[in-house]
Parts: C-alpha cells; sequence; structure tokens
C-alpha cells in the first residue's frame, strides 16, 4: 500500500531549510569591493576584487568602475552597501528579481549603517523592493542623495523594518512604503513624494537640525497617522503639497513647521503641545495651519 506523505515532516524540513538560509549570515563577516569588469551582475564574482561574492557582507563601491549601473536578479540579503570617498560617478542598483532584496543589519556588518555614503562620494539610486526586519540605517553625506524608487517593507515573520536617517546629505522616498516602524531622521533631509511614503502606525521623530520634507512636485498630501515630535527639527511642505497629522504632535523648544507658498497646507487633528515657539508661516501668510477638534 502507498504510504500517505507526513505534514509534519514536510514542515520540519521547511524549517529547517529556513533556519540554514538566515543562519548564513552569523558565519560571514567578509568586506566586497565592486569593480564591475565583467558585467552589471551583483552576484557575479567577476565583478568583486579577488573574484569571489557571497551574501550577508559588505559590500564597498569605490574609484571609477566598469559598470555603475548593477542588477541584482536573485533573492538575497545584504549587510551594507557602502560608497566611499573617491567614488567618482553615481551607482545604481536595479532589482529585476520577483523577490524583494533582503536589508539586513546586524549580521555581518558589527554596527554599520545599512547604506554609508561619504561626502566625498557619488549618489546612489536603488530600484526595486527592500525588506527588512530590524532598523534600516541610511548615513548619507553631505551634498549627496540616496533614492529609493522602490518599496521598503517589513520582512514578514522575521520583523519589522523601521528607518533610521543619519548624515547632512538627502534621502528620498518616491514611492508607497508598508513598513510598519519607526521612522527617525537625525540628520539632513528625509524627503517623501507621495502620501504613503512613511510608515503609519509608528512614531516619527525629527531632531534638532534635521527636516522631513513633502516635495513641492508632488502636489500631494503626506498622511501621518501617529505622534509626530519636532526635537529641534522642521516639517516642511511645499509648494502644491500638504501636510495631515492625525496623532499627537509635539513641537519642541527650537522646532518648526514650515509650509511652502500660497497653496501648502498642514492640518493638525490631534493632540497639540507646543514647547515655547510660536506657530507660523514664513510665506506672509498666504499658507494656513490647522488645528482641528481636541488640539
Amino acid at each position: 500500500m502507498k504510504s500517505k506523505p507526513n505534514p509534519f515532516l514536510r514542515f520540519s524540513l521547511a524549517l529547517a531549510a529556513s533556519s540554514v538560509f538566515l543562519s548564513m549570515g552569523a558565519a560571514h563577516a567578509a568586506t566586497y569591493d565592486w569593480t564591475g569588469a565583467a558585467n552589471n551582475n551583483f552576484t557575479d564574482g567577476g565583478n568583486w576584487v579577488g573574484g569571489i561574492w557571497s551574501q550577508w557582507d559588505d559590500y564597498r563601491f569605490v574609484g571609477t568602475p566598469t559598470n555603475p549601473s548593477i542588477s541584482i536578479n536573485g533573492y538575497f540579503g545584504i549587510g551594507s552597501l557602502t560608497l566611499q570617498s573617491g567614488l567618482t560617478t553615481d551607482i545604481v542598483i536595479n532589482s529585476t528579481n520577483a523577490q524583494p532584496l533582503i536589508m539586513h543589519t546586524g549580521i555581518a556588518n558589527s554596527g554599520l549603517a545599512l547604506i554609508s555614503i561619504d561626502a566625498n562620494s557619488s549618489n546612489l539610486t536603488l530600484n526595486g523592493e527592500y525588506i527588512a526586519g530590524s532598523a534600516v540605517t541610511w548615513d548619507v553625506g553631505a551634498g549627496r542623495s540616496l533614492t529609493l524608487n522602490g518599496p521598503l517593507n517589513d520582512w514578514s515573520g522575521n520583523g519589522t523594518a523601521s528607518l533610521v536617517k543619519n548624515g547632512a546629505g538627502t534621502a528620498v522616498l518616491t514611492g508607497a512604503n508598508g513598513y510598519t516602524g519607526a521612522t527617525t531622521v537625525n540628520n539632513g533631509i528625509l524627503q517623501v513624494s507621495t502620501q504613503n511614503g512613511l510608515a503609519s502606525s509608528s512614531a516619527i521623530t525629527i531632531a534638532s537640525g534635521a527636516a522631513l520634507s513633502m516635495t513641492a512636485a508632488s502636489n500631494n498630501t503626506l498622511n501621518v497617522n501617529t505622534a509626530l515630535t519636532l526635537n529641534g527639527g522642521t516639517l516642511s511642505a511645499g509648494g502644491g503639497s500638504a501636510v495631515t497629522h492625525y496623532g499627537n504632535f509635539h513641537l519642541g523648544n527650537s522646532g518648526s513647521i514650515s509650509v511652502g507658498n500660497d497653496t501648502g497646507t498642514s492640518n493638525i487633528t490631534g493632540n497639540l503641545s507646543v514647547d515655547g515657539r510660536d506657530l507660523y508661516n514664513d510665506n506672509a501668510g498666504f499658507s494656513a495651519i490647522t488645528v482641528g477638534d481636541n488640539s
């Protein structure tokens, strides 16, 4: 008689395979330098110094690579991406696979920012879906930019992604993102182009000297449905854009709300607390800051 397949065995094998996949990062701590000498395939060892490549490690870009436009066509994880001082051309990474690229900190990079761009380097553009199960830290140097054209989402079953923006440069989120962790802007500018560009369910904090900006060209509304704290930072909406906030809003002692031209608005419908600051419009009163009920 033909035996029936054991579903518990299948589950055990799948769990074991998953454990092997996840544990690969713990065994690796290598650093690879991109040359692009063979082609534009990120996973081809011939494109890296030493002729080898493996996942969950730290990948660096410097000098003048043969292929600065890079294709990722597999499902794997990275430890960190670094654009080093002396990089002479912008780097573009295109994820062409239906499966997303896993951006996972704390595995091989020993505390490095997930993506680091030196002020004396060039700019980075990421095209495709990226997932993470922990804090995604972007350190963008002064005068440099990091642009994410695909969504940043949680790594389902492996944790929640949160976003931390460091460095004096600019990080740009051009599309809707599905990550659900906190958003923290410690330095520089985090620029958002769509109304669902930020996590809708976790706190947003903007530190002193930093800024969260809704682009003027988007002509859209950034919806913030959670606690928003300006610890000396700036929340700005460019011309034609608006910021609508539905959670508790705390404007710190040196924080500010800057509304663009005559078509920009900021609407606050949650609890508003202000530490020694005036709410003002720096464009001669053409735009409005609206405080709703219970505010």
